[in-house]
């Protein structure tokens, strides 16, 4: 019963933030699949069917392609950046939708959501850390942000 309440009370606890944040896409747009730019994970997506919001992920190794519209596999065009650890060393590496975020590999296992600290600042793959600018990653390439689908 206790983990019935928890669990209820967590799925509560993201609904509100979902809800509050505005990331809950309304789907006024035609049916299709679309980048949830809600998220940091290139692997999510939405697919929208008859005005409902369905929450979807590409498998492992693709990442979802906001121009074609589709899971497909590597990293969007023009970046170049990981999509999961499978094979790689331990380390830190460019993340593969955004310029200021990087994904740090241990034991073949991915964790997202490492921000650059200094604002401003993006990582730099050639150099493994975050810079003012870097050869690797250009901010105007922050594919994965898809307003149109926040838009009724």
């Amino acid at each position: 019963m206790t983990k019935l309440v928890v669990a209820l009370a967590l799925f509560a606890a993201i609904v509100a933030c979902v809800t509050a944040h505005g990331c809950r896409p309304n789907c006024g747009v035609p049916d299709g699949d679309y980048a949830n730019g809600c998220t940091y994970d290139c692997r999510n997506y939405v697919s929208c069917r008859d005005g409902r919001a369905y929450f979807r992920r590409c498998r492992s190794g693709c990442f979802f392609d906001s121009e074609r519209r589709a899971c497909i596999e590597g990293c969007p065009t023009g970046l170049r950046g990981i999509i999961d650890c499978y094979d790689r060393p331990d380390g830190h590496w460019q993340h593969c939708c955004y310029c200021d975020l990087y994904a740090s590999c241990a034991n073949g296992g991915m964790f997202f959501h490492r921000r650059c600290e200094v604002g401003g600042t993006v990582w730099d793959d050639k150099e493994h850390k975050c810079l003012g600018k870097s050869c690797t990653c250009r901010r105007e390439n922050r594919w994965c942000l898809l307003d149109t689908i926040m838009k009724p």
